[in-house]
């Protein structure tokens, strides 16, 4: 999950380092624009917390002429993707491959915009347009034929370009290309070898770029944490569930332990979590379907914010034993178990003993069905 909502960002959000280019200036008349015009550089950033984050980066602003015109002057000593925003949701992107980039848009039109004059602007456009535009090679991004036809586009791009900014928005949207239907699942290893192999050709061509340096770092710590996942479930089934206990959410202390004589579900989830949302209706259904013989479900929140919370059980109508310390991902039977990524659920016998995990939409359903005939 945090990884899919971190490669979604980065895709759109993401500047590479090229050869130098220490002022440019980017101008253009804009039919319909007026009042202010900001310009934003792609860049790394950090969060409160000083971790990483990607994002854009205000460089300068300045006001439209009453003919639409407007010009900044900038000194750069890197090639970067960069954006000139002209309304709430009225942008144009560009690479300042050259000195003069020329930018043509109507504020009015969301999509259409040009830099006529920027060689690799124009390409940038041409790898979005085809992803975007997946009908033009007639498949759909869900299907296994689709994905085949454009990441084999993309690699033609990515092994093709001079640009270090276009090499590398390839190379994030060839990752994207997963996330279509990997639900929130970690990269399988061939996928992680696929991407490494990638990074490791593009730090060959280009040793010193900052973002291919970052995504390496990205990139090894999947790996770590697909590690511990993997060492965490292959001790998950067929082992006793440990004793825990945890807040509800009227702040009384439950044992996990009350539910023994039971059969349970142990779900792991957060309300700011996609597909945790997106699964709860199966689970849902599965409660209704089971409670009365001898089933329950026991959900642990990795949230912080309280209310969120309340308001995500109420809203999916999940009428079940809710529990959570509101540490997020630093709850303590998130811990217990190694879990580095949500939804995320074990199913416990009467006994106490794990007898499946990660069931997801109607694997649970189906499941429950054996063995509660």
């Amino acid at each position: 999950m945090k990884l899919i909502t971190l490669l979604l960002t980065i895709s759109l959000l993401t500047a590479c380092q090229g050869k130098p280019n220490h002022n440019f200036t980017v101008s253009g008349k804009i039919k319909n624009g007026q009042g202010k015009i900001y310009l934003y550089k792609m860049d790394i950033l950090k969060s409160d917390n000083g971790k990483k984050q990607y994002g854009p980066k205000l460089i300068d602003t300045t006001m439209f002429a009453l003919n639409g015109e407007f010009r900044f002057q900038i000194k750069e000593n890197e090639e970067a993707l960069y954006m000139v925003e002209m309304g709430k949701h009225s942008n144009a992107f560009f690479i300042n491959d050259i000195t003069n980039i020329i930018i043509e848009k109507d504020s009015n039109n969301v999509s259409g915009f040009s830099a006529k004059n920027s060689k690799t602007s124009q390409e940038l456009y041409t790898v979005w347009n085809y992803v975007g535009n997946n009908n033009q090679v007639k498949y759909n991004l869900n299907t296994a034929a689709g994905q085949i036809e454009i990441k084999k586009m993309l690699l033609d791009h990515y092994n093709n370009t001079s640009s270090p900014t276009i090499q590398f928005l390839t190379f994030l949207s060839i990752l994207n290309l997963r996330n279509e239907t990997a639900k929130g699942k970690h990269m399988s290893d061939v996928e992680y070898n696929e991407a490494k192999d990638l990074i490791n050709q593009s730090l060959q061509k280009y040793p010193n770029n900052k973002y291919f340096k970052m995504f390496e770092e990205i990139l090894e710590e999947v790996s770590k944490k697909n590690q511990l996942e993997n060492n965490a479930n292959s001790k998950k089934e067929n082992t006793k569930l440990p004793s825990f206990s945890l807040p509800n959410t009227e702040g009384k202390t439950v044992s996990i332990d009350e539910f023994k004589g039971k059969y349970f579900l142990l779900d792991f989830w957060a309300s700011w979590c996609g597909p945790c949302r997106q699964e709860n209706p199966y689970l849902v259904k599965a409660y209704n379907q089971f409670k009365n013989k001898n089933f329950t479900i026991v959900s642990v929140s990795l949230d912080e914010d309280k209310e969120a919370r309340l308001k995500a059980i109420a809203k999916d109508k999940l009428t079940w034993t809710h529990l959570s310390d509101l540490k997020g991902w630093e709850n303590q039977v998130a811990q217990m178990f190694g879990v580095t990524s949500i939804p995320f659920n074990l199913l416990v016998d009467p006994q106490g003993n794990i007898i499946a995990s990660e069931l997801r939409e109607d694997a649970l359903e189906q499941k429950l069905s054996e063995v509660l005939k």
